[in-house]
């Protein structure tokens, strides 16, 4: 029987991708899809957590009846690492000679932490990981010494030892197409995750892209062409038949210099009989000088946009490196409603450099842009290791060590900042149910009739929830600029004054809604499976 290789994907709420979708580990994707090329005699399972709802003790259940000889998680965040721990224990205390292996973000730019806190693991792969688990995978089956495999991490002597660094893949369509492990379903709620490109061509100052690839070598700007992309979706259209929906990971897939694969792509699907339509992430800076492609990526499925905005304020634009001003957000906003494709977008309220004029400032661009999501007003910027703000930030000694998926936290540059950062936990403390639940089943809502075709109903729920959304905080900001605030007399008076016009607009979708059932309801307004 084959070498048994087994990858764990940790019952956590996943990536930056909203938690509730049950989406796939597109990096355990591919790294399962390359062992299986390289490896024809390995067998290969994968046990997701996340997606099954297990327990560690439960998950070691299924790892017992497998009975690997070597292990993976994925950690992506350090909000991972209890459950993951737990189940490493479970596994060592059982198996001495089993390999287990950490990847993802969290052990790649916290190795030494997670070294740490993982006595009982045996390595880590940094960044990039095809390459590296194949060569690992190569020496344990041959019993050979791994440790000088580039690439890795692990702990000697209570030291962390790095080996040197390996190459990044230059060539992404080499790459076999990734396990689908998730496509449990066939039809139009179904999404498919797609990776169109590796690294960003930009490196802002809070993102943590730029760092992971620095534990590799090589260009790490690299592009899937058009005709391999188009490829995987015609394989997985023959596959699943009622597929339509498609979604690119990208940072930025019409970066500068991309044009000529974006316009190839066109004109492959401008051939193509198949009827898809498909979500990119961008910069709005890569908007303006891309109108026409834009458009002809629109006429052949492109429907929605993710928007990296961030910020209404130039000052905070410039600390974060967006390269972009704010009469840039608003002209690009514009070009894509005449277009006609929908938009969604990231937004930092506060940041480690955040003055009350910048907080006045962000608020005005929402509320010039629209389509809010309520989180966009208290938002958080978070400090992750090895980016320009954490090395900026920790020179200053400015920041504080909170753990979990915020990595590090900040002062307030002002005591009403740090007034008002205090009030949205205390709103999202005691009434979870208004001003987490209600306020995401609202916004998703709209997205759903946008991506349904319902715009009129949509543009009028979304002025309704805008608007609410908008004197939520601007009675947040307001109460802050007094300096005593009693939290729980606001949050008690706050409830009681938006709850009910929460209710009105949510009675709009449906008379019977109430709070208490708003998670139920959330998952018939978004995709629940993405493959």
């Amino acid at each position: 029987m084959g070498f048994k290789v087994l990858f764990v994907n940790p019952n956590v709420p996943g990536n930056y991708r909203k938690a509730r979708f049950a989406t796939s580990n597109l990096g355990i994707s591919y790294l399962s899809a390359y062992i299986r090329q390289h490896h024809r005699d390995c067998q290969i399972d994968i046990i997701d957590g996340r997606f099954h709802g297990l327990t560690p003790a439960k998950a070691f259940e299924q790892i017992q009846a497998i009975d690997p000889q070597w292990i993976g998680m994925s950690l992506c965040v350090d909000e991972a690492a209890p459950w993951s721990q737990e189940l490493a224990t479970l596994i060592r205390a059982a198996r001495r000679k089993i390999h287990i292996t950490l990847g993802g973000y969290f052990p790649t730019l916290l190795t030494d932490q997670a070294l740490e806190k993982f006595p009982m693991i045996d390595s880590i792969i940094l960044g990039e990981g095809e390459e590296t688990l194949s060569e690992l995978i190569d020496r344990l089956v041959a019993k050979r010494d791994w440790r000088d495999i580039p690439g890795l991490a692990y702990r000697e002597k209570c030291a962390t030892i790095s080996t040197p660094k390996r190459a990044l893949i230059e060539n992404l369509d080499l790459l076999p197409f990734p396990d689908r492990y998730l496509a449990t379903g066939d039809g139009e709620t179904i999404e498919v995750m797609m990776e169109g490109t590796r690294g960003c061509k930009f490196n802002c100052s809070f993102c943590a892209v730029q760092p992971f690839l620095r534990k590799n070598t090589g260009k790490s700007y690299r592009l899937r062409s058009a005709d391999h992309i188009v490829a995987e979706i015609n394989s997985l259209c023959s596959q699943y038949p009622k597929l339509q929906s498609f979604r690119f990971v990208d940072p930025d897939f019409i970066a500068p210099g991309t044009s000529e694969r974006a316009e190839r792509l066109v004109k492959i699907l401008e051939e193509s009989p198949r009827n898809i339509h498909f979500m990119m992430d961008t910069r709005i800076s890569s908007i303006v000088p891309n109108q026409k492609l834009l458009q002809a990526l629109n006429q052949v499925g492109l429907k929605r946009l993710y928007l990296g905005i961030e910020s209404g304020s130039e000052h905070i634009l410039k600390k974060m490196h967006k390269a972009i001003k704010v009469d840039e957000i608003v002209k690009g906003i514009q070009i894509l409603q005449t277009i006609g494709i929908d938009y969604s977008y990231g937004f930092m309220m506060i940041t480690p450099w955040s003055t009350d004029a910048d907080i006045e400032s962000n608020a005005h661009l929402l509320k010039t842009i629209g389509r809010i999501e309520f989180r966009s007003f208290f938002h958080e910027m978070t400090v992750i290791p090895g980016t320009y703000s954490y090395q900026q930030l920790s020179q200053n000694n400015q920041l504080v060590w909170c753990g979990s998926l915020s990595y590090y936290s900040y002062p307030s540059q002002s005591a009403r900042i740090e007034r008002f950062r205090k009030l949205n936990n205390q709103l999202q403390k005691r009434y979870p149910a208004c001003f987490g639940g209600a306020a995401g089943f609202l916004y998703e809502n709209n997205r759903q009739l946008r991506r349904t075709g319902q715009l009129e109903k949509a543009q009028e729920l979304e002025s309704l929830s805008d608007q609410l959304f908008l004197h939520v905080f601007e009675d947040c900001w307001e109460e802050a600029a007094k300096e005593s605030v009693s939290m729980d007399l606001f949050t008690e008076r706050c409830h009681e004054k938006f709850s009910p016009q929460f209710l009105s607009i949510l009675h709009r979708i449906d008379p019977s809604m109430i709070f208490s059932t708003i998670s139920e309801r959330i998952p018939h307004h978004a995709p629940t499976i993405q493959i």
